[in-house]
């Protein structure tokens, strides 16, 4: 390949590799400094001029080949440092990984109009990464952040499509044909995990459902309590107003008795009842 023909593809392996790591640090939740932005910075010149080394002192298919070892895991123990958490930076890599597919995507939706031009391909995912990135760190990375709060197991639910989408591509794409060769298995495959990941969400929206329905119910239920509690309380209270209220006439009637006839009230105070009897 020419200078002019590889200057495009060696721009799009920067860009996003760039991508990549910006995305996937966006996605943990670090509490960013002066000194973790130099690190972060330092990464990612580090892993870029690794990847050339690859790229040219190899071949760019080594360079493909050794991605994950080369870039993926390096970045994921910078971002494990930098975020102190141990599975979402995992999961951060693989998002932002699954990410970079949508740049694919888009450059091939465009290169479908051009079919003659093979550099339309990557001059496309180079003039999509920018915009891209920006939308993905504006609108998605604050949710993703709010994930890693999440309970491990929460995580590793949210880290199961990206994992499986970056072994398909890895299986199929870039260590064999399979998927060019339209393999069955291979053309199936995805097809069979988003039927799986549907029927998971069901069942899991089904459970979440019953678990609202019963929290529902229970607070319900406690709500009568609660009501039928205030509601003894008040009958109590209102019966202790009565019980003072004639103890305080009974003692009214004895205060005056006394004090109109007190001759009779001493009377009646020290008659022998005994006699009585």
């Amino acid at each position: 390949m020419t200078a002019p023909g590889i200057l495009p593809e060696v721009l799009d392996g920067a860009a996003v590799g760039i991508f990549g790591i910006l995305l996937s640090a966006a996605f943990c939740p670090i509490r960013w400094t002066d000194k973790k932005r130099w690190a972060l910075a330092g990464c990612t010149a580090g892993l870029l001029a690794l990847q050339g080394v690859f790229y040219f002192g190899a071949s760019p298919t080594a360079a493909q080949y050794l991605y994950p070892l080369i870039t993926h895991l390096p970045l994921y123990v910078v971002l494990v440092l930098l975020s102190g958490q141990k599975v979402w930076p995992l999961v951060a890599v693989l998002t932002a990984y699954l990410c970079c597919q949508v740049r694919r995507w888009a450059a091939l939706a465009v290169a479908m109009f051009f079919p003659q031009h093979p550099l339309v391909q990557p001059v496309a995912e180079l003039l999509f990464t920018l915009p891209l990135l920006l939308l993905f760190i504006r609108f998605l990375a604050p949710s993703m952040r709010q994930l890693s709060c999440y309970p491990t197991s929460v995580q590793c639910q949210f880290g199961i499509v990206p994992l499986v989408s970056y072994l398909f591509d890895y299986i199929t794409h870039v260590y064999t044909n399979l998927l060019s060769e339209a393999n069955p298995a291979a053309v199936e495959f995805m097809f069979f995990v988003c039927c799986a990941a549907f029927l998971c969400s069901i069942l899991r929206a089904s459970r979440v459902e019953r678990q609202r329905i019963q929290m529902e119910q229970l607070q319900t239920s406690l709500n009568l309590q609660v009501t039928q509690a205030m509601r003894e309380i008040e009958a109590l209270r209102l019966s202790q107003q009565r019980a003072s209220i004639s103890i305080s006439r009974t003692d009214g009637f004895v205060y005056s008795f006394h004090k109109n006839f007190p001759v009779v009230f001493t009377f009646l105070h020290f008659f022998p009842y005994q006699l009585l009897v």
